[in-house]
């Protein structure tokens, strides 16, 4: 594209960008394209002044542009803030404003691993000051997805930080943030489920033990390798040295795992009431009761 076409359709998106009364006719696409531009600029110069029309331009891409389209515009954002082209609240919309699980989810776990700071846990820390104090206590739905984002990193750190993280939200909630899943057998997300089926047998709550249970139950099938890994996210992730931002440390087949799990599990069958879930539990994770 020549430079003199380019800068017209800069000049035209960031018009639109800063034009509320045409946000309704435009072409998703133009919207989502001039939403991208506002929040390169405002990653740029972190002015707070510029929420004001940021919030409500990027309301309107939720209300016309498909979530498929909002992904992809996140990972454009997520790859500008991994470059170090602009600074990690170019994905704070995606993770107060929109709506969905999956792209708050998403945005949590990105900001999570690449805000820098003298801590490697500077990121996963600020992810959940930002849950906890600047989400409203009426917003369990983009809480439960933060908290979500942050439990799917499946690093041990993380998870130890988080501690019992589901008293941060209501009890219908906690449900939710039980089904948090990802294509990968994280060994601290295992023991992270087993505390909470813990804690849930000593308040006395079965259902939500049934259903962290069948989350369990589910783990080993979605694993495509067969495999349980420990591991460490590089935080943030330009300091990677060969360019993989994971550590890992162990890894175990599904079997040999669930060997190491065992004490645990019958410990909590033990104390299970009838009619106990977790014998089938186990049986998924290829141990007997």
């Amino acid at each position: 594209m020549a430079t003199d076409e380019r800068d017209r359709m800069i000049a035209e998106l960031t018009e639109l960008a800063g034009d509320p009364t045409r946000w309704a006719d435009a072409e998703p696409d133009d919207l989502c394209q001039a939403a991208f531009l506002g929040l390169m600029h405002y990653g740029v110069t972190n002015d707070p002044a510029e929420v004001g029309q940021l919030v409500p331009l990027y309301n309107a891409v939720v209300q016309r542009v498909p979530i498929e389209e909002r992904l992809e515009l996140l990972q454009q954002v997520t790859g500008a803030v991994e470059q170090q082209s602009v600074s990690g609240n170019a994905i704070m919309p995606f993770l107060l404003v929109d709506p969905e699980h999956q792209i708050i989810s998403t945005a949590a776990l990105n900001l999570a691993v690449l805000t820098p700071g003298d801590d490697p846990l500077t990121g996963p820390r600020e992810v959940l000051q930002i849950a906890v104090e600047q989400v409203d206590e009426a917003q369990q739905d983009t809480r439960t997805s933060m908290l979500a984002g942050l439990i799917l990193l499946g690093d041990r750190r993380v998870i130890e930080m988080l501690g019992p993280c589901w008293e941060l939200v209501d009890a219908k909630h906690r449900h939710d943030l039980a089904r948090a899943t990802s294509g990968f057998i994280y060994a601290a997300v295992v023991d992270f489920y087993l505390d909470w089926l813990d804690d849930c047998l000593k308040s006395g709550d079965e259902s939500l033990f049934g259903n962290i249970a069948a989350q369990l139950a589910r783990m080993p099938k979605q694993a495509g390798a067969r495999k349980v890994f420990e591991m460490e996210r590089i935080m943030p992730a330009w300091n990677a040295p060969d360019g993989v931002p994971i550590r890992y440390k162990e890894t175990w087949g599904i079997n040999e795992y669930a060997r190491k799990i065992e004490p645990r599990f019958r410990d909590l069958l033990a104390r299970e009431s009838e009619p106990k879930v977790l014998p089938m539990v186990m049986q998924m994770w290829g141990l007997s009761a």
